[in-house]
């Protein structure tokens, strides 16, 4: 009977507590996935971001060269 009364009582402990503690575990593991898949997808948008960042950087640039042109163009003509 006192064997029977301390496995009812370790098996009482475990429904109570172990339910908890298996629901901690599970939702940091899924945090931890979902940052992981965050990081991923920010360095995407970080690099997607930078190739932007340089294409308008030429885009000025070679804006900046036409303008130039035209300037010297109307100052001959002037």
């Amino acid at each position: 009977m006192l064997i029977s009364s301390n496995f009812s009582d370790i098996t009482a402990l475990i429904s109570t507590v172990g339910f908890p503690i298996f629901s901690w575990l599970l939702m940091a593991w899924y945090l931890y996935k979902r940052e992981e898949s965050d990081d991923k997808k920010n360095a995407e948008m970080a690099n997607k971001l930078e190739n932007l960042n340089n294409s308008c950087l030429q885009t000025i640039s070679k804006n900046t060269e036409v303008l130039q042109e035209l300037c010297t163009i109307i100052k001959g003509r002037g």
